[in-house]
């Protein structure tokens, strides 16, 4: 979905700049409020349709394959647990079917999703190719998975960067760190999901203002 929506949205301001119609969006009644704002409305709608359609596809999988969906209330434990016996992981410390599981899945992802969506809008804004907004939002949404990948910084570090897009996607990581609590890295003990949550409305806002003040002050060049 990431992939996706990178190729899709990176043009939305960048494409702008480069056909010259930036100049004439931004002389219009409208072009430095209600414009911008749909773009980025737009690159939600987007992001929650992605993921939408990701769930029908998953979905629509499991009826072909499995025979119907009566496996859905089969407990997750009895699939990750024994994941974690292999592999050595942490135990996943939630009860839950596999129905439930799947619904906090695409809760998550659909999280990621307009996190990503509000990245890509503010990369757009700041470059003026279409390209360069596609590698600077790769690059951004991509750091976060490689520190914590390479465990730089640390356990505390690593927990910190399930709340960016890139690894709040991996569910099962979500659930089995610190009993999803971050309990050492803040004063307040929250489950770690509502953490993400919180963390990617307010980075969501903090985004869309900067792409609405580096697109709204755009310089037309006569």
């Amino acid at each position: 979905i990431g992939l996706l929506l990178l190729i899709a949205l990176a043009p939305l301001f960048a494409e702008e700049y480069s056909s010259g119609a930036a100049g004439v969006i931004l002389t219009t009644r409208y072009g430095k409020n209600k414009i911008i704002a749909a773009k980025c409305i737009v690159s939600l709608i987007i992001a929650t349709v992605a993921v939408i359609l990701f769930a029908v596809f998953v979905i629509s999988l499991c009826g072909i394959f499995f025979g119907g969906f009566t496996g859905w209330q089969a407990d997750i434990q009895t699939q990750l647990g024994s994941m974690c016996i292999r592999d050595r992981l942490m135990p996943v410390p939630l009860r839950m079917n596999n129905l439930q599981f799947f619904m906090f899945s695409i809760l998550m992802y659909w999280l990621s999703a307009i996190g990503v969506a509000a990245l890509i809008c503010c990369c757009s804004a700041f470059c003026k190719r279409s390209l360069s907004a596609f590698v600077a939002s790769t690059a951004i949404y991509a750091v976060p998975y490689f520190i914590r990948q390479f465990g730089i910084g640390g356990t505390a570090v690593g927990e910190l960067m399930l709340l960016f897009p890139v690894c709040s996607a991996k569910v099962q990581q979500v659930v089995r760190t610190s009993e999803h609590k971050m309990i050492d890295l803040l004063p307040l003990t929250c489950e770690m999901p509502i953490w993400i949550a919180l963390f990617t409305a307010v980075s969501i806002f903090v985004l869309f203002f900067l792409a609405y003040r580096q697109f709204s002050k755009h310089q037309v060049l006569e």
